[in-house]
C-alpha cells in the first residue's frame, strides 16, 4: 500500500510528540505491534480509519509503502469519514519532508 496515496481523515496529529519514539520503535523492530485501520471505498482510494500517528512514523522512518502486516484492510461502499487530504500533503502541513 503506497502511502502517500492514503487519504487523511483528520486534519492535524494531535500528538505529534509521539512520532519520534514510533520512528525508534520502527527502526528496532521494524514495525509498530498495532496495525493500521484502513478502508477502502468502492471508488478504490483508502483512507485512515485510526492510525494518523502510526502511518507518520512509517513515513518518517523513511517507508514509502505499507507491509500487508502493518495495516488491516476494511472495504465498503460508503465512507463514513470524510477525505480531508491525501497523506502526501498532510505530512508537509507537519512538517514532514515528501
Amino acid at each position: 500500500m503506497l502511502i502517500r496515496e492514503i487519504y487523511s481523515t483528520q486534519r492535524c496529529l494531535r500528538r505529534k510528540e509521539q512520532i519520534e519514539g514510533m520512528v525508534n520503535v520502527i527502526q528496532e523492530h521494524g514495525y509498530i505491534i498495532n496495525p493500521i485501520i484502513l478502508f477502502k471505498c468502492s471508488d478504490g482510494k483508502c483512507h485512515v480509519v485510526d492510525g494518523h500517528h502510526r502511518l507518520t512514523a512509517y513515513f518518517a522512518s523513511g517507508k514509502e509503502v505499507l507491509d500487508g502486516n502493518e495495516y488491516v484492510l476494511l472495504e465498503g461502499e460508503i465512507c463514513r469519514k470524510p477525505r480531508i487530504m491525501k497523506m502526501s500533503e498532510f505530512f508537509k502541513q507537519h512538517g514532514f519532508v515528501v
